[in-house]
């Protein structure tokens, strides 16, 4: 959180827009997981498989991914994580609240075989952290910046990030957003 300002999850479609907010205060080292899903012109941003308030209306097209994507940090290192990320994974479809739920309730079975729950249709993009940045689903594969290494996460290997300029780069060109999407993963912060 900014200083005077209150914790939020915000998910922004690029370093102008804020497509949706919401009030949330996570607690430290714990697992969460998170997700962002976008259909019918609005927005929903859940925890742990419940829609955290609202939907948010918008009306603006997404736009192609023209640049590089970044997990762990934002808008060039001005907002960082400090925790772990895992089983990143983009949808290009919305999600309906009952999938994002039953991914939640596999907890550290996650989506790796044998034990799984199987990927939802329409996975196009999968980074599961496990001691490499590869993109099992899509070949779009991403490269470890500043001193992000591995730690023990949700379902085997996470991603660990520092702070600074600690993230994953994943080069363009990235899944197509288009309007209907969900992404999604296991978000473990050290501070907030």
């Amino acid at each position: 959180a900014q200083s005077g300002q209150p914790d939020r999850l915000v998910f922004a479609r690029d370093g102008v827009f804020i497509s949706i907010a919401r009030a949330w205060t996570p607690q430290t080292n714990r697992w969460y997981h998170l997700a962002v899903t976008r259909t019918g012109g609005s927005f929903r941003l859940y925890v742990d498989g419940q829609q955290l308030g609202a939907p948010e209306a918008d009306a603006n097209p997404i736009n192609d991914v023209s640049g590089p994507v970044h997990i762990g940090d934002y808008y060039h290192g001005q907002y960082y994580l400090n925790g772990m990320v895992d089983e990143v994974v983009v949808f290009q479809r919305a999600l309906a609240a009952s999938e994002l739920a039953a991914l939640h309730a596999a907890g550290s079975a996650g989506m790796v075989p044998p034990a799984c729950v199987p990927p939802p249709a329409a996975t196009v993009g999968w980074w599961p952290g496990n001691n490499h940045a590869s993109d099992l689903v899509g070949g779009q594969n991403g490269v470890l910046q500043g001193a992000t290494t591995f730690a023990p996460g949700k379902v085997g290997q996470a991603f660990q990030f520092n702070g600074g300029t600690d993230s994953v780069l994943v080069a363009p060109p990235l899944v197509r957003l288009t309007n209907q999407f969900t992404i999604a993963a296991w978000i473990n912060p050290a501070t907030h």
